[in-house]
């Protein structure tokens, strides 16, 4: 019997790697591919395709190959960066065969390489500076930053970025191998801000890529500043010597910022002085920025007895919270001390003719050096009545001494036809002792031409424009000749009446004048009238002239201000209106009021025209406002506001009296409230109004119809009654 055999035709693959691992991109792997015939039957012409892999060399495979037996085919594959990143390399691969002519394809067989180690990719950077401190504008801080691939993989895209520094790096590779790196430079020049904020600190940054991944890496560096504020001062005199009472030593002051930051607030003071000029002070004051002052100090006696004057100025600022003084003094010095004593004598009158006329002196002691004297003294022998009041512990330079004394004619006085004395002063300046003389002499004379005047006004005070002030002047010959062409004159009135002047007017005869001033604003603003009456006469041909007599009346000054009120509405209706005021200001004093004029009002702002700037007696001036109408007016029913007015006299604020004005609601619909009817809260009549306080009488209680709902329908109607009511007001 025969037996036929079915062919079955089949075919193994086994692919295998050599070796399984790798370290990097361009490590070659061998790859063998073990075709056995699993089938019945030979098989024949042998292929392998890879999906990596683009040609498999089979070349010496056997063919055909026997049932059972086995042939190889091999190809090799290079790693890329792409495997690298990917951790591995996978392939699979099929074979194929011929049997019969018909094509016989194997089983799918795989190989996976793996990378060794494990990819850990990482990027560090360093930045290093230079110097760690700096202490002026212009110094240079040089920066370097390395980027390192601090992984096992290689990084793209490399870069290095500081927001603070601009950074040189060369050109940046595309990729940055395992344990390479990149150096960058970079630098910074110190600023003014720099040492005023204490430090510089910048901060680099570091990426790369991975795959799909960006690592990135930062690293920072500070700088400190050694900050030093300070101030310095300077102080000079011009000039730097006095010698008399009086004299203007100036100072020069300057305040300099010596150190290395900005100080702010900077300010100078000199308390003895009271005319420091510093122009307007900066806010702040940069290093090397100074402030320029001027004073002045006028030299005293009391300098000039100490022999110099040294004053301090002191200039302050602050740094960080922190003060910052400064401090210069400058010192004048006296050239020298000049203790001096003068005295003077007078007589009056200089001539007698007449035993028992009276000579009387006026004696003035002066210091007319530069020094404080002491112990001072003034005698005069042949006068029994010498008065120097009480005399004073010291006399200043330029201070003066005056007494009095007289003497009374005697017949031995006539014989001798002249009288003479001495007066002596004394004083002291240390162990110095000073002593003057001064004499007068007076001689007998036959003819003493001579006039006296007074003048008196009536009445001795005004307070208003128009009254009339009336004077009295009176000539008088107290001489002992008769004297022609007498004459007033009076050069500030017009209206000046001596009657029929007399030809000529014996010794102790008299001329009665009257004249008069009609008052004007500029008088009682001035706040006196003052005028001058003077008497002329003639002797033998020369002219004889009185003392000039003055008398003068002065001002009794009343600023006083009014202000009246007035709306220019007489009631309002709802919450929203406007009330329009006016306020008229009215000066009823005496004199000019100065601007700018203003009111004040309890419940609204008033504006004031600029012009005028002054208001005369019985002037005025409007001013304006508007208050609008609030649910509380509504409540209470009425507004009442207080203003008062106001303006300037000499400096002084002038104030009228407060005055009030009150507006009232009108009456609104009534209300009606479950069944009950109520008249809404106003004021019927109106609440009495306080003018000086500007409060009414409205105790602010319960309306009347509310309290009523409320004892007939309880509380609830009550507040159901109030918010229905402001509703309607509003």
């Amino acid at each position: 019997a025969t037996v036929t055999l079915s062919p079955v035709p089949a075919l193994g693959l086994v692919k295998t790697a050599d070796p399984t691992t790798f370290t990097a991109a361009g490590q070659t792997i061998d790859y063998t591919y073990k075709i056995t015939n699993t089938g019945n039957v030979p098989v024949s012409g042998f292929t392998v395709t890879d999906s990596l892999i683009a040609a498999v060399d089979c070349g010496a495979a056997t063919s055909p190959l026997a049932v059972g037996a086995s042939t190889t085919c091999s190809a090799t594959y290079k790693t890329t960066t792409a495997d690298v990143t990917a951790g591995s390399v996978y392939n699979t691969a099929t074979a194929a065969g011929t049997y019969g002519g018909n094509p016989l394809t194997s089983n799918e067989s795989d190989a996976t390489v793996t990378l060794s180690p494990v990819p850990a990719p990482a990027l560090t950077i360093k930045k290093t500076q230079d110097r760690a401190t700096y202490d002026k504008v212009g110094q240079t801080i040089k920066y370097t930053v390395v980027l390192t691939n601090s992984g096992n993989v290689a990084l793209s895209n490399p870069s290095i970025s500081d927001a603070a520094v601009t950074l040189s790096c060369g050109t940046l590779p595309a990729s940055l191998a395992a344990g390479a790196s990149i150096t960058c430079t970079g630098s910074h020049t110190v600023v003014q801000a720099d040492l005023d904020a204490g430090s510089v600190a910048n901060i680099a940054v570091g990426s790369a890529s991975y795959g799909t991944d960006t690592l990135t890496t930062r690293d920072g560096v500070k700088a400190d500043a050694t900050q030093n504020p300070h101030l310095s001062m300077t102080k000079a005199a011009d000039p730097t010597t006095y010698n008399t009472v009086g004299d203007v030593i100036g100072w020069t002051i300057k305040l300099t910022n010596d150190g290395n930051v900005t100080l702010a607030n900077p300010a100078v003071t000199d308390p003895s002085v009271t005319d420091l000029d510093c122009g307007t002070l900066p806010a702040s004051l940069a290093p090397g920025t100074s402030i320029n002052c001027t004073a002045s100090h006028k030299v005293t006696g009391a300098d000039i007895d100490a022999g110099s004057v040294t004053n301090t100025a002191t200039g302050t600022a602050t740094f960080g919270g922190d003060t910052v003084n400064a401090s210069a003094d400058a010192q004048a010095k006296a050239v020298a001390q000049n203790p001096h004593l003068t005295i003077t004598k007078v007589a009056d009158p200089t001539t007698y003719d007449t035993v028992g006329d009276v000579i009387a002196y006026t004696i003035v002691l002066t210091n007319d050096g530069n020094v404080t004297l002491t112990n001072l003294t003034v005698t005069d022998p042949s006068v029994t009545n010498l008065d120097c009041g009480t005399l004073p512990a010291s006399l200043a330079p330029g201070d003066k001494i005056t007494c009095t004394a007289s003497h009374t004619i005697t017949t031995a006085d006539m014989t001798a036809g002249f009288w003479k004395n001495t007066a002596t002063g004394k004083a002291h300046f240390g162990d110095t002792t000073l002593t003057v003389t001064a004499s007068a002499t007076v001689t007998v004379t036959a003819q003493n031409p001579h006039l006296t005047i007074t003048k008196v006004a009536d009445p001795t005070t005004y307070d208003k424009v128009g009254e009339v002030i009336a004077y009295t002047i009176v000539l008088t010959n107290d001489g002992n000749v008769t004297l022609t062409n007498p004459t007033v004159t009076d050069p500030s009135v017009t209206d000046l009446d001596c009657g029929t002047l007399p030809a000529s007017l014996a010794p102790g005869d008299k001329i009665t004048c009257t004249a008069s001033h009609t008052i004007t604003t500029a008088d009682i603003d001035a706040g006196s009238v003052t005028n001058t009456a003077t008497g002329h006469a003639s002797y033998g041909g020369s002219t004889v002239e009185s003392d000039p007599a003055s008398v003068t009346v002065n001002a009794v000054q009343g600023p006083a201000l009014e202000v009246k009120k007035t709306a220019h509405e007489t009631d309002f209706v709802a919450a929203g209106n406007v009330l329009h005021y006016s306020y008229e200001i009215k000066n009823t004093g005496n004199v000019d009021l100065s601007g700018p004029f203003k009111v004040t009002d309890d419940k609204t702002t008033a504006t004031c025209p600029a012009t005028p700037t002054t208001l005369a007696p019985g002037d005025t001036v409007t001013c304006t406002a508007t208050y609008t109408i609030t649910d509380d007016d509504i409540d209470a029913g009425h507004v009442t506001n207080t203003a008062q007015g106001h303006a300037t006299y000499d400096g002084k604020t002038v104030d009228s009296k407060e005055v009030s004005l009150t507006v009232n609601a009108k009456a609104q619909p009534t209300e009606t409230v479950a069944g009950a009817t109520a008249t809404p809260h106003r004021s019927a009549t109106p609440p009495a109004t306080d003018t000086s306080s500007g409060h009414g009488s409205n105790d602010g209680g319960t309306p009347l119809f509310a309290l009523l709902i409320c004892l007939g329908f309880g509380c609830l109607a009550l507040i159901t009654v109030q918010a229905q009511r402001r509703n309607i007001h509003r």
